[in-house]
C-alpha cells in the first residue's frame, strides 16, 4: 500500500520537474510548433496514464510564442488534473484555429466536480495563464458528469495588445 503511494508521489514530482524544465526552456515549441509539441506529451502522457486521448486540430498556424506557451500549459495542468482526480477513460483535446481566435477545449469522461466551489492550484493556474494572454475560459463540470475546459483566445496583435512585438 505504501510503495503505491510513494510511486504516485514519485510521478508526481517527476511530471512537475518536467514541467519547470519545460518552462525554462521553451525550445520545443520554438522549433516545433504548439501541435508537435502538444502530440508528443499526449503520446507521453497516454503512456503513463490508463486513458486515451484524440487530439483534434483545425486550421493549424503559428503563434506568437507567449500564448502558444500558455496553451500548451494549461493542457498540461488540464491533462495533470484528469490524471490526479478525474479517473476518465477518454480524453478529447481540440485546437481550432480561427480567423481572430484559437479555441482550447479539453473534455473528459471522468467522475467531474461542482464547479462553484474551491479548487487547488491546477484550476488557479489555468485561469492566471489564460488571463495572461487575454483569454477566457468556462469551466462545464458536474459530479459523474465529466469536465470540460474551453479557453477561447484572441490572435489578432491589436487584441492583444502588443502590435506584432
Amino acid at each position: 500500500m505504501h510503495l503505491a503511494e510513494a510511486e504516485n508521489l514519485v510521478t508526481d514530482v517527476i511530471q512537475e520537474l518536467t514541467f519547470l524544465v519545460q518552462e525554462i526552456y521553451p525550445i520545443a515549441l520554438q522549433e516545433k510548433g504548439l501541435v508537435t509539441t502538444l502530440r508528443e506529451h499526449i503520446f507521453e502522457w497516454e503512456n503513463r496514464n490508463d486513458t486515451n486521448i484524440q487530439l483534434i486540430t483545425r486550421n493549424v498556424q503559428r503563434l506568437p510564442l507567449d500564448v502558444e506557451q500558455a496553451l500548451y500549459r494549461i493542457t498540461q495542468e488540464a491533462l495533470a488534473n484528469v490524471a490526479r482526480h478525474s479517473h476518465a477513460r477518454r480524453v478529447d483535446v481540440s485546437l481550432a484555429y480561427n480567423t481572430d481566435s484559437v479555441q482550447l477545449s479539453i473534455s473528459d469522461d471522468g467522475c467531474g466536480f461542482v464547479v462553484n466551489t474551491k479548487h487547488g492550484m491546477g484550476l488557479r493556474s489555468i485561469r492566471e495563464r489564460v488571463s495572461s494572454i487575454r483569454g477566457t475560459v468556462q469551466i462545464q463540470s458536474a459530479p459523474r458528469q465529466g469536465t470540460r475546459l474551453l479557453v477561447q483566445v484572441p490572435t489578432k496583435n491589436g487584441e492583444r495588445g502588443n502590435h506584432g512585438k
